[in-house]
């Protein structure tokens, strides 16, 4: 929780100036569309990661990549169900060689680390289901609204609610780490907005991406990396 906290501390001064930049160029945004970003944010960065991180206590950091790595799998899935689009044979085959695999290297895990697996396995899994919620969802909006104002009004939504939480469940001299936590929250910013220079490049082209597109904007697996191997919360 710490982690997020400082993740998202970092980040808001620049999505806040971003989303701001956007407010003055772009004409507002229907009420519809606005509670739209609110839920995206909600589930998309916030939910999501919230629940990642609580399954790293209970499974290893390769296991849960190898759940997380099924996200594209359960966007398709959600398309075939809520949107009735059609899928090829090729891609059902591969939706069971993925699943397959990833349910070998669970049981294994299972047999050798006991029954916190499946726990920590739930809350992965259910990490993967509501981000490919989002990826799904946002879709239509990013058409609408643009990449880069979407992202930015999305994740200061989630920046909101990790802060919020953290003030509520943790006290703020938690935030007190140690200056290589500082260093490595830095970086993971640096290496994240890298991708928004990406995006504004190519913002021209919006129309033509589609909500897996914004799939390089999980870069959850380096912060976890970074809270397995600094215990801070």
């Amino acid at each position: 929780m710490t982690v997020l906290a400082l993740r998202m501390l970092f980040s808001f001064p620049f999505f806040a100036a971003i989303a701001w930049l956007q407010m003055r160029r772009s004409a507002a945004l229907s009420v519809h569309d606005r509670w739209r970003i609110v839920l995206l944010g909600l589930i998309g960065y916030y939910l999501s990661s919230y629940l990642d991180f609580i399954g790293l206590r209970y499974i290893s950091a390769g296991l849960e990549r190898l759940i997380l790595f099924l996200t594209p799998s359960f966007v398709l899935l959600m398309s075939v169900f809520l949107l009735k689009k059609r899928v090829s044979r090729t891609e059902w085959l591969a939706l069971g060689i993925c699943y397959g695999g990833t349910v070998l290297v669970f049981l294994h895990d299972a047999r050798t680390s006991g029954s916190d697996v499946w726990l920590g396995g739930a809350f992965v899994l259910g990490s993967a289901v509501f981000y490919g919620m989002y990826l799904l969802f946002s879709g239509e909006l990013v058409q609408r609204v643009g990449t880069i104002r979407l992202v930015a009004y999305v994740m200061c939504v989630s920046a909101a609610a990790s802060v919020g939480q953290f003030l509520l469940l943790r006290p703020v001299q938690t935030l007190l780490q140690p200056m290589v936590i500082y260093q490595l929250s830095l970086f993971i910013e640096c290496y994240f907005l890298h991708y928004a220079a990406c995006f504004h490049h190519h913002d021209g082209d919006c129309p033509r991406w589609s909500s897996g597109c914004l799939a390089c904007w999980n870069d959850r697996p380096r912060l976890y990396l970074v809270s397995r191997s600094v215990d801070i919360g």
